[in-house]
C-alpha cells in the first residue's frame, strides 16, 4: 500500500479495515511518521479509542481530522469564523439588497440560505469571478443569479478585507504551500471515511502525494465518481474491493405501532442481548439525524436502564443555559416586558425560588424592573439595564457579556453522584463556554475601536450563538453507541439497530435550489464546478441506507412505527419495503415491554401521618365531602390531599389565559346577583360592571 493508492469499494467491503490493518502494522513497528486523516473529530476519537483498546500507545496527532492536520501549515492564513459569512451576507442585504431579493431580504433565514449557497460554491473552489464568467458563458445570467452574484461579490470583498478565507480557498492555498515545501516528519498519509472529495481536498491529497505515500479510500457510488476519476488522472493506482468482507448478519424487520413502542423495543432487545453476556459497547443505534429520534431514544434508555452515549452536538441556541441568557438579554432590549421575562426567570438555571414564579405570574402583565423589586433582588438585571444607554467598543461589550455568568445558578451534582447528573452539569459548563466563545467571535467580527450600542453588539453575538454547537464530552467505554449515519461509516458493531425508516425521515427528500436549479447545476458541473443537484442528493440517501445496513457483523434490526402521535398511519420507507422483500429477512412485531422495577431503596419513603392532632384536624376538615371531592379522591388520593386538604393553589395563568370558563361563570353569577338586588338595573350594565371588576382584579389585559 505504498505510492499513490486509491482503495474503492461498496459499503462493508473492507476499505477502512484495510487502512486500519496498515496503521496497526506501522504502530506495531514503532512508526510515528504517518497520519490517518478523517472528516470529523468524533470519527478521529473513535479510531483513536479503538486502537488504544487494542494496546497501542501513540501521539493523538497520528489520527486526526484533515483540518487539524493542515493547521500546522496554515501560519498567516485564517479561516473565517462560522458566524462570519451569515453576518456578512446579512449586512450586505441590509445596505443594498438586489432588486430580485427586495421582498425576502429581511426574512430571518434568507441571509443564512445565501451564506450556505456561497459556502457551497467556495467549498468546491469556485469564487465569484469564476462563477460570474461561467454564468455569462452558459446563459445562466438572470435577475436572481445576478442578485446572488452581487451578494457573493460583496461577501468575498468583505472577507478579503478582513483577511479571512473560506474553506475551499484555504485548502487551495495550503495545497500550494505543501506542494512547494517538504512535509516534515510525514512519509505516509491515509485519507479514510470521506464519502467523496471536493476539488480543493483533492488538491491537498495531490500536494501531499508529491512528498509522501498517500492512500485514499472512496466508496463506490455516483457521488464519488468525479473524485475517483480525478485521483486516477494524477497517478493514483486503484485497488478495488468488490466482495463484502464479512458474513451476512441475521436481519430482522420490526413492526411497531408507535414511535414509543419502537424505541422501547430497541431497548428491550438491547437488554436481552446484554443478558447473554454481550457488552453494551458492541451494540449501536444508527439514525438518519438526531432531531426526531434522539430525544425518544434517550428517554427510553433512561427508563430501561440502558447506558448510552449520543454522538450528537446540540445547537447552542436550544440549550437551556443559552435560552436563559438570550431570553434575559432580549427582554432587556425589549424594555423589560414581564411576559417576555416569565420564560427565562422560570427556568431552573435562574436559581429563583419556585414561589417567585407564582408571585411573578400574579403580577402579569407589566413592564419595567421597578415593578419587580417587591418580588426579590434584581441587582444583576439592573446592572444589565444600565448597559442599554451606553456605547462601548465590541471588545468591551464582550468582556461585559462574560459577566452575565452571575445570572446563572448552576448547582453541582448532589451525592450520590449519577452519570446522568454529571453529564447535565458538564453540559451546562460546555454551554457557558459556547456563550463565551460566541461573544468573543462577535467582538472579532465587529473588529472596530468605534463605540457601538449593546443592541448592535448583541445582534452579532446572537448570530454567532445560532451557528454554535454544544458538545458534551463523554468518555465512557462500555455504552451503547447512538450515532448518525454519516458518523457510522467507519464503525463496525456486532449488533446494529436502524430505526425511523419512514418516508421523509429516512430517506429525506431534497428540492431544487431556488437560485441555481438542477439544469443550471448540470451545466456548471460539466464546466468543472462540481455542485450537487437535488437528484444527486437523493441518490446519496440510498447510499446512506446502504452504509447503515452494512455496519453489523452479527445482527441487524430495522424498524419503523406504523402510526404517528396523532394515530395517523405513517408512510413506511420504500428502502425498508425493498429490504424486507429480500430472501432470508424475518419480520417480527414489537413486544410489549416494561422497564425493570426501580430499586425501592432509592425511592423516597412515604410516611403515614401519625400525629393525633393532625389526624383530628383532617377528620374535622373532611367531616363532609362534596361530590367533586369524592371524584378527586377516587381519581388520585395525592391530588385530593394537595387540593382539598393542603389547599395548594395552582400557579396563576398567563394573562391571555385567565378569562377561562370558571371565571366567566363567576362574572355571570356576580351580574345575576346584582340584578337580584337591583331588579330595575339594565342587565348589560350589570354584566359590564362585573366584567370590568374581575378584569381589574385578575389583571386581564384589554382585548
Amino acid at each position: 500500500m505504498s505510492g499513490r493508492v486509491l482503495i474503492s469499494g461498496p459499503p462493508g467491503s473492507g476499505k477502512t479495515h484495510a487502512v486500519m490493518g496498515e496503521v496497526r502494522r506501522l504502530l506495531g513497528a514503532g512508526a510515528r511518521d504517518f497520519r490517518l486523516l478523517v472528516p470529523t473529530a468524533t470519527m478521529a476519537e473513535h479510531l483513536r479509542n479503538q486502537l488504544a483498546r487494542e494496546g497501542f500507545a501513540f501521539p493523538p496527532e497520528l489520527v486526526s481530522t484533515l483540518t487539524r492536520f493542515l493547521a500546522g501549515y496554515s501560519k498567516g492564513l485564517e479561516q473565517a469564523p462560522p458566524a462570519a459569512l451569515p453576518l456578512i451576507v446579512e449586512t450586505a442585504l441590509s445596505r443594498r439588497a438586489p432588486a430580485a431579493f427586495a421582498k425576502v431580504a429581511g426574512f430571518a433565514g434568507f441571509s443564512t440560505y445565501l451564506a450556505r449557497l456561497i459556502d457551497d460554491f467556495a467549498s468546491v473552489g469556485c469564487g465569484v469571478e469564476r462563477l460570474s464568467g461561467l454564468a455569462a458563458r452558459l446563459g445562466l445570467a438572470g435577475p436572481i443569479v445576478s442578485g446572488f452574484l452581487d451578494v457573493y461579490r460583496a461577501a468575498e470583498s468583505e472577507l478579503r478585507e478582513r483577511g479571512w478565507l473560506l474553506r475551499g480557498e484555504l485548502l487551495s492555498r495550503l495545497a500550494s504551500r505543501i506542494q512547494s515545501g517538504a512535509v516534515a516528519g510525514v512519509s505516509r498519509v491515509f485519507f479514510d471515511g470521506f464519502l467523496s472529495m471536493t476539488d480543493p481536498e483533492l488538491e491537498v491529497a495531490g500536494a501531499l502525494a508529491a512528498h509522501a505515500d498517500v492512500t485514499v479510500t472512496l466508496p463506490c457510488w455516483s457521488g464519488a465518481k468525479a473524485a475517483r476519476e480525478s485521483l486516477l488522472k494524477i497517478g493514483f493506482r486503484e485497488e478495488p474491493l468488490t466482495e463484502r468482507r464479512r458474513a451476512r448478519p441475521a436481519e430482522i424487520v420490526v413492526e411497531a405501532r408507535s414511535q414509543t413502542e419502537e424505541v422501547d423495543e430497541i431497548a428491550r432487545r438491547i437488554l436481552a442481548e446484554h443478558s447473554t453476556g454481550r457488552p453494551w459497547r458492541e451494540m449501536g443505534v444508527i439514525l438518519r439525524g438526531p432531531e426526531t429520534y434522539a430525544p425518544a431514544l434517550r428517554s427510553s434508555f433512561e427508563r430501561f436502564g440502558v447506558p448510552a452515549r449520543f454522538y450528537f452536538a446540540q445547537p447552542a441556541a436550544e440549550h437551556e443555559v443559552i435560552r436563559y441568557l438570550t431570553g434575559i438579554v432580549e427582554a432587556a432590549l425589549g424594555g423589560w416586558d414581564h411576559q417576555a421575562l416569565l420564560g427565562p426567570l422560570s427556568m431552573a438555571v435562574s436559581g429563583r425560588d419556585p414561589r417567585f414564579e407564582f408571585h411573578f405570574r400574579e403580577s402579569l402583565p407589566g413592564r419595567g424592573l421597578a415593578a419587580l423589586r417587591p418580588l426579590g433582588p434584581m441587582d444583576a438585571l439592573e446592572r444589565l439595564d444600565t448597559w442599554l444607554g451606553e456605547r462601548r467598543t465590541p471588545a468591551e461589550w464582550a468582556r461585559r457579556a462574560v459577566s452575565l455568568r452571575s445570572l446563572l445558578a448552576l448547582p453541582a451534582p448532589a451525592e450520590p453522584f449519577t452519570h446522568q447528573a454529571v453529564l447535565l452539569a458538564r453540559s451546562a459548563a460546555m454551554a457557558w463556554k459556547a456563550f463565551e466563545a460566541a461573544v468573543g467571535e462577535a467582538a472579532d467580527w465587529m473588529a472596530t475601536g468605534t463605540a457601538v450600542s449593546f443592541a448592535d453588539f448583541w445582534h452579532s453575538a446572537a448570530a454567532a450563538l445560532r451557528m454554535a454547537d454544544v458538545r458534551v464530552p463523554d468518555g465512557r467505554r462500555d455504552v451503547v453507541h447512538v450515532i448518525d449515519v454519516y458518523e457510522a461509516r467507519q464503525w463496525e458493531l456486532p449488533v446494529v439497530f436502524v430505526c425511523g425508516l419512514l418516508e421523509k425521515e429516512f430517506p429525506r427528500y431534497h428540492s431544487q435550489d431556488a437560485v441555481f436549479d438542477d439544469d443550471a447545476r448540470r451545466l456548471l458541473t460539466a464546466a468543472g464546478v462540481r455542485v450537487r443537484t437535488s437528484e444527486e442528493r437523493q441518490q446519496e440517501e440510498r447510499f446512506l441506507f446502504d452504509i447503515a445496513t452494512s455496519r453489523s457483523t452479527s445482527a441487524l434490526v430495522l424498524s419503523a412505527p406504523r402510526s404517528n402521535d396523532k394515530g395517523d398511519e405513517n408512510l413506511r420507507s420504500f428502502f425498508l419495503d425493498e429490504f424486507a422483500r429480500r430472501p432470508g429477512i424475518k419480520t417480527e412485531p414489537a413486544r410489549p415491554a416494561r422497564p425493570a422495577a426501580r430499586n425501592p431503596a432509592r425511592l423516597p419513603a412515604l410516611s403515614p401521618i401519625l400525629d393525633g392532632e393532625l389526624r383530628a384536624w383532617m377528620a374535622r376538615k373532611h367531616s363532609t365531602l362534596a361530590p367533586t371531592s369524592i371524584e378527586s379522591f377516587l381519581q388520585c388520593p395525592f391530588q385530593f390531599f394537595a387540593r382539598k386538604t393542603l389547599e395548594v393553589e395552582p400557579a396563576p395563568g398567563r394573562p391571555e389565559d385567565r378569562l377561562d370558563l370558571p371565571l366567566q361563570g363567576r362574572i355571570l353569577h356576580e351580574a345575576l346577583a346584582e340584578l337580584m338586588r337591583r331588579p330595575r338595573e339594565d342587565s348589560l350594565t350589570a354584566l359590564a360592571r362585573a366584567f370590568e371588576k374581575y378584569c381589574a382584579k385578575e389583571r386581564i389585559p384589554q382585548g
